[in-house]
């Protein structure tokens, strides 16, 4: 009789550990297939009058911002990044909405000089 409970508690203890590795790996997958998405869905698009950014992963976000609300373009390119081509930005822009900052992570040189043409002086 004691030996059935001691091999119950160990059967719910094996179960028990067992399906929290299980939701571990479940949660880490679907985190990297949202890193992954996230990186291939980041884009934007410069024009005359207005920019817009596309990013996200499984949900998708798009932020277009009026030539007339932006403030100001901080460049946080890593020295690595910059030696391959590669600019990171953070475009501040006036909104009535609570967060006005976008992040910009991947560029080139051309999206580079018209983003900083797009400033007023």
């Amino acid at each position: 009789m004691i030996i059935s409970i001691c091999l119950n508690e160990w059967l719910v203890v094996l179960i028990g550990g067992g399906l929290t590795v299980i939701a571990y790996f479940v949660v880490t997958i679907i985190y990297l297939v949202d890193s992954i998405l996230s990186y291939y869905n980041q884009g934007i698009s410069v024009d005359d009058n207005k920019i817009t950014v596309y990013n996200g992963g499984f949900i998708k976000n798009t932020t277009v911002i009026l030539k007339e609300n932006l403030i100001a373009i901080e460049d946080i390119t890593t020295s690595l990044r910059s030696k391959k081509g590669i600019y990171s930005y953070k475009i501040h822009f006036h909104t009535n909405a609570l967060s006005n900052v976008v992040y910009v992570k991947v560029l080139d040189e051309t999206i580079k000089n018209k983003l900083i043409g797009l400033l007023k002086f």
